[in-house]
């Protein structure tokens, strides 16, 4: 149980959240993504910093493992709470390898698996993200955590079936549930971190997703010295990787450790 510890040094959360599936192509016209109705979306591009992530081609355990680093035990070390909210398609992923592949739950976490496996992504485009954002938003309310992580699967699942019109309702979906969660953040003047651990609903494939990073102390900042918020994603380039994701969240909770990764924006 997690009663006992703290959220973070400045008792607000972080919100990690992972949209697998959502690469970022260079070509728009072929691209299913960019003819899905994202307005809410395209308003925290244009708003707060943004960067583009080249992941490197390799098993999702891995980028699961590469996003976490450590992050699990650090917040432990600091006596600090943290829920992991995913559904089933990525429950293993972030309960354990985010967690370094260690199934031990940490003193101070909580998992949470929203949904089942017999949903037809073909008819229900949504799946169980909306209810995955409700659970998020429902522990940012209850002050309790310092990291709140989300996983959705919907989008993912929507890329394997390879159908445009799957993707642009399953993203559109996305849009949604981003909506819903960003806008408690920012009520609650917490940080939400969205990105993603795989592409595959792009077209073509790049293997690049996004990064947006959301706190009322970020906006109308940049990541990339000369990049300005609202870029178009598909006219910009990489410049971070997964790794840089802890380091820069740790540090907006005000937990300082060295990690690999570099921090992408001054706290």
């Amino acid at each position: 149980m997690a009663d006992k510890g703290k959220t973070s040094e400045q008792g607000r959360s972080a919100v990690l959240l992972l949209v697998d599936g959502w690469g970022v192509s260079s070509d728009k016209q072929s691209d299913p993504l960019s003819k899905a109705h994202t307005p809410f979306i395209d308003s925290l591009v244009a708003k707060y910093p943004v960067a583009l992530l080249k992941l490197p081609e390799r098993k999702l355990s891995r980028q699961y493992q590469e996003i976490g680093s450590k992050m699990a035990d650090i917040l432990e070390a600091e006596g600090m709470n943290q829920l992991k909210i995913a559904e089933p398609d990525k429950y293993t992923y972030l309960a354990l390898s985010f967690n370094e592949n260690n199934e031990k739950i940490r003193k101070g976490e909580e998992r949470l698996m929203i949904g089942t496996t017999d949903e037809d992504i073909s008819r229900k485009p949504a799946l169980s993200s909306l209810k995955a954002a409700d659970a998020a938003i429902k522990a940012l309310k209850e002050d309790k955590y310092a990291l709140i992580a989300v996983s959705l699967a919907n989008l993912d699942l929507a890329a394997c079936t390879k159908d445009g019109e799957t993707i642009i309702r399953a993203m559109t979906a996305v849009d949604k549930c981003i909506k819903k969660i960003a806008k408690t953040v920012l009520d609650k003047d917490s940080i939400l971190f969205i990105s993603a651990c795989r592409s595959g609903a792009e077209k073509p494939l790049s293997n690049v997703v996004p990064l947006v990073m959301v706190s009322h102390n970020w906006e109308g900042r940049s990541i990339n010295a000369g990049e300005i918020p609202g870029s178009d994603l598909s006219l910009m380039r990489p410049s971070a990787e997964l790794k840089d994701i802890a380091p820069t969240l740790l540090a907006s909770i005000g937990v300082d450790h060295k990690l690999s990764g570099k921090k992408l924006i001054h706290i």
